[in-house]
């Protein structure tokens, strides 16, 4: 991670408003940061390069901002050895990406980007209902349409019915001869849906002893649990209460330093943390991450008992006073 950019970034966020959490600084992990302002809830990624995003980490990142109810995002400087344009969206794995610029017009001026990125070069999304009233307010028929921009009246029609992307030559020929506005801003912050989600149904058998079993009691107390393997926390653990930030690990200093980090993390989504650990540990919590033992996990009879168990541990919170 380059930390020119990611200071930018940290400007950006903190101008626009948004809460952030501490930069996830263990290896691996699928997002930087995680970046709050209201209900808008973004998983960042920043690399210099974005080509250097995986497929596993863009999936991972993604089935977690689905399930956290919110946006992957990822911000960079180059793609292929070329600076990333301005105001134009990349996208790598299906993650969208875009420069600091962008992200800077977007968060904080509030414009979206109209174009995007893609083989063959850049183009934007018209409106097909909107070219469709234009033409015909003009009084001007799919083949005239055509002939005036050097276009095929198939091209013109699927412009219309499936608001087929185009140039940005053919979108500027479109909106000089119709003098209309066509193109429509990018959604930069969807939340992810075109996912299967028995794409999200890990392989246990391989993982270790404890994080198996604490898996499969999660499942049997009820949870619907989102494995992880480059994040922080171990799983996402969801049941119709919410979400809770699962990890699962011997009791190192290298856990106590994830233990904090995935606090910070559950502060900005709004949600419980929790670590399983091997033995017992001095504190019961380490910030809002609270810390069970094992064979007293063992006992938990259910999901509501668990999730009261966190909550009775958990150190009250700034958000949890101001209720």
């Amino acid at each position: 991670m380059d930390m020119g950019i990611a200071q930018n970034v940290m400007c950006v966020l903190d101008k626009a408003g948004f809460a952030t959490s501490d930069w996830c600084n263990v290896r691996p992990r699928s997002f930087d940061l995680a970046t709050r302002k209201e209900d808008l809830l973004i998983l960042m990624k920043v690399l210099f390069n974005i080509d250097h995003l995986t497929r596993g980490t863009a999936d991972e990142m993604r089935y977690l901002a689905r399930r956290l109810v919110g946006a992957p995002l990822m911000v960079g400087e180059m793609a292929r050895n070329i600076p990333l344009e301005s105001g134009v969206v990349y996208h790598r794995h299906n993650v969208p990406a875009v420069n600091v610029e962008t992200l800077h017009d977007y968060l904080v001026e509030g414009v979206p980007p109209m174009i995007y990125a893609a083989p063959g070069g850049f183009y934007v999304n018209i409106s097909g209902d909107v070219l469709r009233d234009a033409r015909t307010d003009v009084g001007m028929s799919i083949g005239d349409l055509a002939s005036r921009i050097g276009a095929s009246r198939r091209s013109i029609r699927k412009y219309e019915q499936e608001g087929m992307d185009a140039s940005i030559d053919t979108a500027m020929q479109l909106e000089e001869v119709l003098q209309r506005l066509l193109v429509s801003p990018i959604d930069l912050l969807s939340i992810p849906t075109d996912m299967e989600s028995t794409s999200e149904e890990a392989d246990i058998s391989s993982m270790p002893m404890l994080d198996k079993d604490v898996i499969e009691q999660l499942s049997m107390m009820g949870f619907d649990v989102l494995t992880t393997k480059r994040s922080p926390f171990r799983a996402v653990s969801s049941d119709k209460g919410g979400n809770i930030l699962t990890g699962i690990s011997r009791y190192t200093k290298v856990m106590i330093k994830r233990a904090r980090i995935v606090s910070s993390i559950s502060n900005i989504i709004r949600t419980d943390a929790v670590f399983v650990v091997d033995k017992s540990a001095r504190k019961t919590s380490i910030g809002s991450t609270v810390l069970i033992k094992h064979d007293e996990f063992d006992r938990v009879g259910g999901a509501d008992e668990l999730i009261e168990l966190i909550r009775d541990r958990r150190p009250v919170r700034r958000e949890d006073e101001n209720q």
